[in-house]
């Protein structure tokens, strides 16, 4: 294996660059698929996520239309609690009760890996994450040194992650997101086209396309699946057990 330059994270200048440096890394350790997440405590319970990460788009499909999914993961729920390192496979999912969420992970390329986060002051945490096909190493001297490398690494990637994925207000825009502009994230979260969501909302398929993208703006992400993923983390709205036809379900 050749040596990482652990500099180079910290160099990075936006977001771009950032999880580009994450995969190479998560590369470099052995593992396919990589997910990150800076994570701020807000008032009133409120948190606010901002998330990245190479998962496939059938997966990200995937966790949109089953977005509570994370509430019951054993893996999530061991880091909100901990800073230590979560090294997990099918069998912590079958211990916990929940081999099922395993089957749905592993479908995707998540069969085992390693998770941490750092929780930090003024309610500030980052979680990283490494997932893979194969196995974790049996012999116990080389997971250990992977997973040493994980956490030296990701003490300096939630550095970088501060400066480039975090905005000095994140509630500042999308608080202040228009009726027009949430219903056509909420519309997106549903599976609708621009064309579909144009038809519902009645505006033209262009209209449609810039109330999605000003959502997605002031959501902070560079896709609008991503903002609708956001939005139902933060619980802006929540899709229906059965999706709508027409129109928006009220939250």
């Amino acid at each position: 294996m050749d040596q990482y330059d652990f500099s180079a994270i910290r160099a990075v200048k936006d977001r771009d660059e950032f999880k580009a440096e994450i995969v190479r890394f998560c590369h470099h350790l052995g593992f396919e698929l990589m997910s990150a997440m800076t994570v701020v405590d807000r008032s009133l319970g409120k948190s606010d996520f901002v998330p990245i990460d190479n998962d496939p788009p059938e997966f990200e499909l995937f966790f949109v239309e089953h977005p509570d999914e994370n509430l019951t993961d054993p893996v999530t729920q061991f880091c909100k609690r901990s800073s230590l390192p979560c090294v997990w496979d099918e069998q912590t999912y079958r211990a916990a009760g929940y081999e099922q969420l395993w089957q749905n992970r592993a479908q995707f390329g998540c069969r085992t890996g390693i998770c941490l986060a750092l929780h930090l002051t003024e309610g500030r945490h980052f979680l990283l994450g490494f997932d893979r096909l194969r196995p974790l190493p049996p012999a116990r001297d080389e997971l250990t040194r992977m997973v040493a490398n994980l956490q030296f690494f990701a003490v300096l990637a939630q550095e970088a992650a501060a400066k480039v994925l975090m905005p000095d207000d994140p509630d500042s825009d999308y608080a202040a997101m228009s009726g027009r502009e949430l219903e056509s994230l909420q519309l997106h979260a549903f599976g609708k086209t621009n064309f579909e969501i144009g038809v519902t909302m009645n505006v033209s398929e262009n209209a449609a396309a810039r109330l999605l993208e000003e959502a997605t703006r002031k959501m902070f992400c560079p896709t609008a699946p991503e903002a609708a993923a956001k939005a139902l983390r933060l619980k802006i709205f929540r899709l229906p057990v059965k999706r709508a036809e027409t129109g928006v379900t009220p939250p």
